[in-house]
């Protein structure tokens, strides 16, 4: 899912905003969900969505208070304790991983 976030957000700038951000990921969440079907439960794809933005800005955002962090195993508890059954472990934890190494960027795609 991750992935496909990068590639959506490189489309626009995303608001700073939380309240925004549910608008913007909100639709993805639940489009994502319709194409992977077998994937991920639609309320469950909409959560993630937003949890893995959370997790970019704590990672990468210079604004995020000092000591406010997220290990990779409250990353994977917080969403499989939550009744979000369908995330399998293995791949919550690649989606920490890659979000650590490379921040999602917004608006990287210059107009020609």
């Amino acid at each position: 899912m991750d992935i496909d976030m990068r590639a959506f957000l490189n489309l626009f700038r995303l608001p700073m905003e939380g309240k925004e951000w549910e608008r913007i990921i909100t639709p993805f969440g639940l489009t994502y969900s319709k194409r992977h079907p077998t994937h991920f439960e639609e309320k469950d794809a909409e959560v993630l969505a937003f949890y893995v933005m959370t997790l970019n800005s704590i990672k990468h955002n210079k604004n995020v208070l000092k000591g406010m962090d997220l290990t990779k195993e409250e990353f994977v508890d917080i969403l499989t304790r939550e009744g979000y059954s369908s995330f399998p472990k293995k791949e919550l934890a690649d989606i920490f991983d890659r979000i650590c190494t490379d921040e999602i960027k917004t608006d990287t795609l210059k107009s020609e």
